[in-house]
């Protein structure tokens, strides 16, 4: 499974897909040609979302956040053990 990044990515044409096995420290985001570790990529949400001022009330970091609050546990893809469900982007796009 592949995610086409398509709303403000420029140039267009950018997917990213997970693999690994069970989605764990060892899990691989390939982002175009870059392989990228799920701690580094954690660690570049982090930044992203707190490395600069809030743009007002509809930065939408603050939606991201409001969604994260919300996550719950599901069970896992493919008849794997659990996965994090996640409503994000809301409801009339990202």
């Amino acid at each position: 499974m592949s995610l086409s990044l398509d709303i403000d990515t420029k140039p267009k044409g950018l997917t990213a897909k997970t693999i690994g096995p069970p989605l764990g420290v060892e899990t691989v985001l390939w982002l175009g040609d870059y392989e990228i570790g799920l701690q580094d990529f954690l660690v570049l949400a982090a930044y992203v979302i707190t490395n600069t001022n809030l743009a007002g009330e509809t930065d939408p970091r603050l939606a991201f956040l409001k969604a994260c609050e919300h996550a719950r546990i599901e069970k896992g893809f493919g008849g794997g053990d659990k996965r994090i469900e996640l409503d994000y982007p809301p409801s009339g796009g990202g």
